[in-house]
């Protein structure tokens, strides 16, 4: 009788948990693409995606990418579910080029071409999204000023591992 009191006490308190974990705001949020080293017109193509895998929408405002670029989203920023989100050094530019609409921006600085870490906060100035890319192997070599741009491929993978990530298909 004990070992089944214990026994559903650690499934509800299991259940619990994950339902908890499952619900944290941006657990699905992810930085799905980044365009550090442009083949063509220099750094006014730097881009990087976001995407978000829940099944809900999230307000990004007040959010802010703190290291590698800076870039605060302005109040009403929203990300639909299993939408993208585009934030360029000069949107202007990158949506000529690739024939897109509603691209954010523009972020101040450059996105290494060398490689370095990303980091995105929340509202509460917390780190939620922290990454480092690299140009060198383990790392994809294309990303690397051919005009491809650096894709995250496991979308459940670890982003601070370079087999999460390979070289967009096409060129631009």
């Amino acid at each position: 009788m004990k070992d089944q009191r214990w026994h559903r006490w650690s499934m509800l308190t299991m259940t619990c948990v994950v339902a908890l974990w499952a619900t944290r705001p941006c657990m699905g949020l992810v930085v799905s693409e980044v365009m550090y080293h442009p083949l063509d017109m220099g750094e006014t193509l730097e881009f990087i995606e976001l995407y978000n895998t829940q099944a809900v929408s999230e307000d990004l405002t007040g959010y802010a990418f703190t290291n590698g670029i800076q870039y605060v989203f302005k109040p009403g920023t929203i990300i639909g579910p299993k939408e993208y989100l585009v934030v360029a050094r000069d949107p202007a530019a990158l949506e000529a080029a690739y024939g897109i609409s509603g691209v954010h921006g523009p972020f101040t600085g450059r996105l290494s071409n060398d490689g370095e870490r990303i980091e995105l906060s929340n509202d509460n100035g917390e780190i939620i999204i922290s990454f480092q890319y690299d140009d060198e192997r383990p790392w994809p070599a294309s990303p690397d000023g051919t005009g491809h741009s650096l894709i995250l491929a496991k979308l459940g993978g670890d982003p601070e591992d370079a087999s999460s990530w390979s070289p967009s298909t096409f060129i631009g």
